[in-house]
């Protein structure tokens, strides 16, 4: 994996190349380590998988029904703020924490841009190897219940009202009009009305707009991981 990136210009703030190195050659030796355990079981996969694909429109109905809005919890108000963490030593790195990973900003770091490409598709990797051991496990079905199951959790948000379907900005954030119109594109995917790529939902950007015309930018981010996850998973 790729640990060296080109650096901001002087007077400018970048990603501190310790962190980021540290970080990357963490993911290396863990995501090495996925490789083995998917090889060890590609025999028991070959055994247990079942042929099947993702219907995006079909996830609905696994779900028992079409959620109304505050039919199920909200993850993304109750368990986190959206905030970025860094990762600890410790913890074990996963595409979750690939995809909220925060590196301290340091004059001649990297440029931040040139690195989050990488950690985009660091997470890519990371998913492709979860989906490669649950395969050898226990079967593709097994892997598409589980993401069916955690498309379930994107729908609360896409049943809102229009200008309310997250929680509104204090000073500043994104355009609650812009983000519903992504929103509403994100529904038609799920309907079977629409296409719609990872890549698509990593490029989309917001204009900025204030106060009671503005989302949230944390739990809107945190959302977005959420679906992308989704996406990353079926591709």
């Amino acid at each position: 994996m790729k640990t060296a990136f080109a650096r901001v210009g002087r007077g400018s703030l970048g990603y501190s190349p310790q962190h980021v190195n540290q970080f990357l050659a963490r993911a290396q030796r863990e995501y090495s380590a996925l490789l083995t355990q998917s090889a060890q079981g590609n025999a028991r996969s070959a055994r247990k998988r079942v042929r099947g694909s993702f219907v995006p429109e079909a996830a609905r109905t696994k779900c028992g029904q079409e959620p109304d809005a505050g039919s199920r919890t909200d993850v993304y108000a109750s368990e986190t703020d959206g905030s970025s963490t860094r990762v600890s030593e410790k913890s074990r790195i996963t595409a979750a924490s690939v995809a909220n990973v925060a590196f301290p900003l340091v004059r001649r770091g990297y440029v931040p841009a040139a690195v989050d490409k990488e950690l985009a598709r660091l997470q890519a990797a990371f998913i492709r190897r979860q989906r490669a051991a649950v395969l050898a496990e226990m079967g593709e079905n097994a892997w598409l219940d589980s993401t069916y199951e955690r498309a379930c959790k994107l729908y609360p948000r896409l049943n809102r009202p229009r200008l309310a379907r997250f929680a509104d900005a204090t000073h500043s954030g994104y355009s609650k009009v812009a983000v519903d119109k992504f929103l509403n594109r994100v529904n038609a995917y799920f309907s079977g009305r629409a296409k719609l790529t990872a890549k698509e939902v990593r490029a989309v950007a917001f204009p900025s707009a204030k106060k009671n015309e503005a989302y949230a930018e944390a739990v809107v981010d945190v959302y977005l991981d959420e679906l992308l996850a989704v996406l990353l998973a079926v591709e």
